[in-house]
């Protein structure tokens, strides 16, 4: 009987894993697809910015500035 016990939540574990790895392994794929929504955003933020700093001597000044603190963080980070 407490081996009949054993095997049933034995068994219940090893057919819990491949639901477990489907869900991490979804849960993986919506982290990817906001990381890329997150880099188009970034992207397009970045296009419509520099067509502002086109006719727009402070929207200039201001990129430029942002580009500079970027460029300071990355060689920090490096």
């Amino acid at each position: 009987m407490e081996q009949d016990q054993r095997d049933k939540r034995g068994f219940h574990l090893l057919d819990f894993r491949p639901r477990l790895f489907e869900k991490v392994q979804a849960q993986q794929e919506r982290e990817i697809e906001l990381d890329q929504k997150e880099e188009e955003l970034k992207v397009k933020l970045r296009k419509f910015r520099e067509s502002e700093a086109v006719g727009d001597a402070q929207a200039a000044a201001t990129l430029k500035a942002e580009d500079e603190a970027a460029a300071d963080d990355d060689e920090m980070r490096a």
